[in-house]
């Protein structure tokens, strides 16, 4: 056990937005906070890589978004939706430079982490968390560590964040998911350069067997994310066998034109499956945020803004908690439980509407025909999606 002296008031398990985000808010609040994360940074992460309008405005309001400008990304004002069959809706977050953009998550949460660490968190790379066991109202959780060099140690502190992710070992020692994932999807992510596409708009193509989702990752040069979703398990050998080449395939097959490429730089990076549901996010003195506080189908790319806002959220309950009694602390925590289920539950109703059309194709083709001759519906829908309500507030 680590030295009482040493013990944080927080341990941050998970080093990406939702974590890197919450300790910082709290390190700048005066708490001790220490993050941990299995990796290294800078380090690759599956994603579709774009922050929607949502999470610039959440950037934005946490004192953020200068370090994210600084990395170049790519602006972008809404989507692109088209089948296999050429059909096209073109769909846009609104107007008055309202706006989101596609950046890589390597430096993206590289850049996150880093501002952690200048408002005062400490950050441990290479340190993996292994087993969380829950505290209770006279004791703190504990977690199990595997160190960069190997050792094994246990540390406490007065509560324990899990920002670990879609597989998350914090969610595990709650046991709060409702069920295993029912969602049988896997995405494979590459970066490409190319030159062709727009690239003021992110673009979905929908296919019987998958999803090709392309994305610009930088404002000046030519380097996209494609992420391909593959639906259930009839492709799985395939996929297993030859991932880059199975991805590239889609890709080549989807409509899209290029004018040069596209060549594959970067990648593939697998992730999946991705219906994660939990009952609550806390317990046991212990806080889930971003993917771990609960997933469901990335179609929607809701998944930063969702990791953003739940870490701000969290910072607040927290910060309160740690001020208050420990035996009347925990309400803190039950509000958290009930803002967050609150905010999101609307998002990830749409979120199974939209999984419903776009994996049946007697619905899919007839409804992006629909949106091509209405386009401010679609807009409607792209405007939520992206949380542009919260950006208007």
């Amino acid at each position: 056990m680590a030295a009482e002296d040493d013990r944080p008031d927080v341990l941050v398990i998970g080093g990406g937005p939702a974590g890197s985000t919450v300790a910082g808010l709290l390190a700048r609040r005066g708490w001790s906070v220490t993050v941990v994360d299995r990796a290294r940074f800078p380090r690759q992460k599956p994603c579709g890589e774009c922050v929607n309008p949502g999470a610039v405005d959440a950037l934005r309001r946490l004192g953020l978004l200068d370090s994210v400008l600084d990395l170049d990304p790519a602006p972008l004002r809404g989507w692109r939706i088209r089948t296999f069959a050429s059909r096209e809706a073109v769909g846009t977050f609104g107007r008055g430079g309202v706006h989101g953009f596609g950046v890589p998550r390597r430096t993206l949460d590289r850049a996150l982490l880093q501002r952690a660490r200048e408002r005062g968190a400490r950050v441990e790379e290479g340190t993996k968390a292994e087993e969380v066991t829950p505290g209770g109202h006279d004791r703190d959780p504990v977690v199990r560590l595997r160190t960069a060099t190997g050792d094994v140690e246990t540390r406490s502190a007065r509560i324990v964040v899990g920002a670990d992710g879609l597989r998350s070992v914090t969610a595990r020692s709650l046991r709060v998911h409702r069920h295993r994932p029912r969602l049988r999807k896997l995405s494979l992510t590459l970066r490409i350069r190319g030159t062709g596409p727009p690239r003021e708009r992110g673009l979905l193509v929908l296919g019987d067997d998958e999803v090709v989702g392309l994305a610009p990752v930088h404002e000046r040069r030519p380097l996209w994310n494609v992420t391909v979703v593959v639906r259930g398990s009839g492709r799985a050998r395939q996929v297993t066998e030859d991932p880059a080449g199975f991805a590239m395939e889609a890709l080549r097959a989807a409509p899209i034109r290029w004018n040069e490429g596209p060549e594959p730089v970067g990648g593939p990076w697998a992730s999946g499956p991705f219906d994660r549901p939990v009952d609550r996010p806390t317990g046991g003195r212990i806080v889930l945020v971003g993917d771990a506080a609960g997933y469901f189908d990335p179609l929607t790319g809701q998944g930063i803004h969702r990791a953003l806002r739940s870490a701000e959220l969290a910072a607040d309950a927290i910060d309160r908690t740690l001020r208050r009694p420990r035996e009347s602390s925990e309400d803190e925590l039950r509000t958290y439980d009930r803002t967050l289920l609150s905010e999101f539950r609307g998002g990830r109703r749409l979120q199974k509407a939209i999984e419903v059309v776009v994996s049946r194709r007697a619905l899919r083709e007839p409804v992006v025909s629909l949106l091509a001759r209405a386009p401010r519906v679609l807009s409607a829908l792209v405007r939520i999606t992206g949380d542009v309500a919260r950006c208007e507030r």
